[in-house]
């Protein structure tokens, strides 16, 4: 595998060089988490990246639409994708999928925060593109996972 440059930085497998860089894992064991590291990864290094950082934040949502959603969202886009809900729920947007974010999910009706998620990501996306016009050729991919 090689890594490629995108947006985000560096990247294999969907991992960026900075996500890598957070779970502090030193693949090659030369004291230095780099593109190297990077393209030593494993589709099991993905999951276990995806299973830890990403589902299990959201684990304990009730509706499993909206859990898919929301891990789908900080997946691709990083902290907006907890920021935003927490913003649309009332609570202190801080990043962190505690127990007032998860409680204040689990009361909603999720049917319409789904829609109101929904639409606000669409925003989100379409303002990337608005900002940075060479990520118009991710925008009609990024609005399909938005379904």
């Amino acid at each position: 595998m090689t890594a490629r440059q995108t947006a985000g930085g560096k990247t294999n497998m969907g991992i960026t060089l900075t996500t890598w860089r957070s779970m502090g894992y030193d693949k090659n064991g030369d004291g230095i988490i780099d593109v190297k590291d990077l393209k030593l990864i494993t589709k099991e290094d993905v999951y276990n990246l995806f299973y830890k950082y990403y589902w299990k934040r959201w684990n304990a949502i009730q509706n499993q639409s909206l859990s898919d959603f929301l891990v789908d969202w900080v997946w691709k886009s990083g902290e907006p994708g907890i920021k935003v809900p927490q913003k649309l729920l009332g609570v202190t947007p801080d990043g962190i999928v505690g127990q007032q974010t998860l409680s204040s999910l689990n009361s909603v009706n999720a049917r319409n925060f789904f829609n109101i998620l929904k639409k606000e990501r669409i925003r989100f996306v379409e303002n990337i593109c608005k900002n940075d016009p060479s990520q118009l050729e991710n925008l009609k991919n990024w609005k399909k996972s938005n379904k």
